[in-house]
C-alpha cells in the first residue's frame, strides 16, 4: 500500500493525485481504457497525456473507478484474462 500526497503537475478535478499517478504511469497509446464516476475532464485529462483510446467498458483494457460504487454494476462485463494468458484481462483501478 503506498499513500500518493502529490500527483503529476497541476491537479485535475475529480481525479485523485494516486489515480492520475497511475493512470500516466500505465496508459499509452497502445492500450485502451474506460471511466465510470469520474468527470469528463479526468477522462479527456487521462486521453490526452497519454494518447490512450477511451473504449467501452467491455472492451477496454485499463478501467478507472471514481467512487467506491461507480462501475460497481460493470465489473460483471470486463475482459479477463485466463489462466495461459492473464495479459488479456483489464486492470482495474478504483479510487
Amino acid at each position: 500500500v503506498h499513500e500518493f500526497s502529490e500527483g503529476p503537475g497541476d491537479p485535475v478535478h475529480g481525479l485523485s493525485p494516486a489515480c492520475a499517478s497511475i493512470g500516466l504511469s500505465l496508459l499509452s497509446s497502445d492500450v485502451s481504457f474506460a471511466a465510470s464516476g469520474l468527470p469528463e475532464e479526468a477522462v479527456r485529462f487521462l486521453a490526452a497525456k497519454t494518447r490512450s483510446r477511451i473504449a467501452p467498458v467491455a472492451a477496454a483494457d485499463f478501467l478507472f473507478f471514481g467512487s467506491a460504487n461507480a462501475g460497481e454494476s460493470e465489473l460483471s462485463t470486463v475482459k479477463r484474462g485466463t489462466l495461459e494468458y492473464p495479459d488479456q484481462g483489464a486492470t482495474v483501478v478504483a479510487e
